[in-house]
């Protein structure tokens, strides 16, 4: 009863589609055969001293339009011949339920045209079909398989089984159906099969026959832009870009104008060096994409050839397109610190760290930037930020102090320092500035321990000059004055050594010795007012007065505000 009813339901349906059937020879036909599109597989240049993001995909893939193929070529009619005129009716009929989406009718009808001609092949491949797009997978691979079984040189089914198995990530098993699809036919129809090889070998890493798949497809179709375009991402792969760059022109010449065309262009462009192409190839990419991560990118490769007004512009077009990108607005402030734009500079750190309240590079920045500018009370609130955020940034932590030291409060920069120091031990600038705060406070034990550490680590000169301090302040004049004489050894122009030794020697009363050590000091720096007006005390001890006197007015050309100063000096000149 039911093959009755199919029956008739087959001939009056018959009668709708006998032009159409007439036209197509009993196959469904799918403009989509033709349209075989790619992956946007690409990379951008990301040298850059600024924090940013990037783009890494790196995948071929079939498209979404290239899941299932139907026949349209009628030379192979013979292929697909019944000689049931009934099971043919019944194939044509189930083709008007394709259109309609009406799959679950469509193989019914199928299976009933099978029941009349078990041979037939193209009913077997349009039930896969239906079974395809029903996403009946096995079904489809049962049915698509059995086409191929009946008539071996059956492209179709063949084709559409390597489809099948790639979806499914059976990448072997597509191969080698894509293999046989692919000696099927020698023409342009099997370019798209050669051109899937391509993509699969990609995958499994067989990178020489992927190529050879490309080109094969490309020898078949010279005109097949999207295989071209592959075999261009399999060159800039391997780091040819030369050939990566020739390809991609030819896929331009073909007429291809798409964003991921001139991404890949940019990218081959700036690794050659060839940085005018470059920029011109991620203008055109940014114009047609308009989108924020090509005028990013587009930025970059300005900054970096120092065409910063051009990056300038391609930065505010980013936050244009989209204001939510804060590492534009970080490398723009960026750009502007380092135009020596200040203000701009600080108003797109703070619009970074609006858009990002964790960024901890930002508030760095705007912390840098209030230290420059002496208002170092806000300095020390954002660089506590900094350390909130990135408790292990020594470079926040050593600044915090030197900000804490600039408005004298030295406990706290020795709190500071201590923090830093038990973080890194040899950081001998933490070292040297935890000794230094120590030394104004009036902590000499431990000024001294510092000190003893930096001597240890680095051998430098101030690290002996500042110890020579520390011992001078204890009492401990002898191991002064060999610090302040290995000082000097290391740094022979060392005129602050020369001078603080100099009174070391006025106290041993060794005059003689203090004016030679204060006259070597004025010669490595003749502008150090107090220098002179030490040389004028020694030398009157010696009753030198008339050279005192000469030392004074050096002195005094300075205009010193000490009031000692001119007191001597008012006695000395009456």
């Amino acid at each position: 009863m039911k093959y009755y009813i199919l029956n008739i339901v087959a001939w009056v349906a018959a009668v709708c589609v006998i032009i159409f059937a007439v036209v197509s020879s009993g196959s469904f036909q799918d403009s989509r055969i033709k349209i075989i599109h790619i992956s946007n597989q690409s990379s951008i240049d990301t040298s850059t001293d600024m924090q940013g993001d990037t783009e890494k995909s790196k995948k071929s893939t079939l498209d979404e339009t290239d899941k299932i193929l139907f026949t349209n070529d009628k030379s192979d009619s013979l292929i697909y011949y019944s000689s049931v005129p009934e099971a043919v009716t019944l194939n044509d009929s189930s083709l008007l339920f394709f259109e309609t989406g009406n799959y679950k009718t469509a193989i019914e009808l199928l299976q009933a045209a099978l029941k009349l001609d078990s041979a037939y092949a193209r009913a077997y491949y349009n039930l896969g079909v239906a079974n395809h797009r029903s996403n009946k997978l096995g079904n489809a691979i049962k049915f698509y398989k059995k086409a191929s079984d009946i008539r071996p040189y059956y492209y179709e089914p063949t084709y559409n089984l390597g489809v099948l198995y790639t979806s499914i990530d059976k990448n072997l098993e597509a191969i080698k159906w894509f293999k046989k699809a692919a000696s099927i036919k020698g023409n342009r129809t099997s370019a798209s099969a050669h051109y899937n090889l391509g993509i699969l070998y990609k995958k499994i890493n067989k990178l020489v026959k992927s190529e050879a798949s490309y080109r094969e497809a490309l020898r078949l179709r010279p005109d097949y832009i999207e295989a071209r375009f592959n075999l261009a991402l399999l060159k800039i792969d391997q780091d040819d870009c030369q050939a990566g760059v020739k390809e991609l022109e030819k896929c331009k010449n073909l007429g291809f104008n798409k964003p991921k065309l001139y991404r890949n262009l940019g990218l081959c462009y700036n690794k050659l060096g060839q940085y005018e192409k470059a920029v011109l190839s991620y203008q055109k990419r940014a114009e047609l994409e308009n989108s924020a991560v090509a005028w990013y990118n587009l930025a970059i490769l300005n900054k970096k050839i120092g065409k910063f007004d051009a990056a300038v512009n391609a930065y505010v077009r980013c936050l244009e397109t989209d204001s939510t990108y804060y590492q534009a607005s970080y490398n723009l402030a960026a750009l502007y610190n380092k135009l020596d734009k200040k203000d701009s500079a600080l108003f797109y750190y703070q619009q970074a760290v609006t858009l990002n309240t964790n960024y901890s590079k930002a508030f760095y920045n705007i912390a840098l930037l209030h230290y420059a500018n002496r208002q170092f009370d806000s300095a020390i609130t954002y660089y506590n930020r900094v350390i909130e955020l990135d408790p292990e940034n020594m470079k926040a932590l050593y600044n915090l102090g030197l900000s804490y030291n600039k408005i004298n409060k030295l406990q706290d920069a020795a709190d500071i320092y201590t923090k830093l120091i038990d973080s890194d031990p040899t950081n001998t600038k933490g070292l040297y500035n935890l000794g230094t705060a120590y030394l104004k406070l009036g902590i000499f034990d431990s000024a001294l321990v510092c000190f003893n550490r930096l001597v240890n680590l680095s051998q430098e000169p101030k690290a002996f000059y500042n110890r020579a301090k520390v011992y001078s302040e204890l009492g401990d004049f002898g191991k002064a004055k060999l610090d302040y004489e290995k000082a000097i050894e290391l740094k022979v122009d060392y005129a602050k050594a020369y001078h603080n030794l100099a009174i070391l020697q006025e106290k041993s009363e060794n005059y003689t010795k203090a004016v030679i050590l204060l006259n070597k000091a004025i010669e490595y720096d003749s502008k150090n007012w107090k220098t002179h007006w030490k040389l004028g005390q020694v030398l009157v001890k010696m009753n030198r007065i008339d050279d005192a006197m000469n030392e004074y007015a050096m002195a005094a050309n300075n205009k010193p505000s000490s009031k000692k100063f001119k007191k001597e000096y008012d006695e000395l000149f009456k």
